[in-house]
């Protein structure tokens, strides 16, 4: 339905909700694609809240991965996520 109509912040919205039915079912590969569709979406209409909150959630979910041999790159990749959201929420001062 939200496809149908281009109705973008229903699509990110969609697409944020399934990454965290993945993420929640421990499926992060998935989980991070999904909540990088919704960024794009998010992205098309310049919401920076929930932007800043994807960026977020990505960092969340590199955090919950357990696999011990990427826990390293994931951790900091995670951390950069988490810090750019953070960097476009006081941007748009919502933080």
């Amino acid at each position: 339905m939200a496809k149908a109509s281009k109705d973008f912040l229903s699509q990110g919205r969609a697409h944020g909700t399934h990454s965290t039915f993945l993420n929640d079912h421990g499926n992060f590969d998935l989980a991070i694609t999904e909540i990088l569709k919704s960024i794009d979406f998010f992205e098309k209409i310049k919401d920076m809240h929930r932007l800043g909150g994807a960026y977020n959630t990505i960092g969340y979910t590199y955090k919950r991965m357990a696999d011990a041999q990427k826990i390293n790159s994931f951790s900091e990749k995670g951390l950069n996520y988490v810090v750019k959201g953070i960097s476009i929420l006081k941007n748009a001062n919502d933080y």
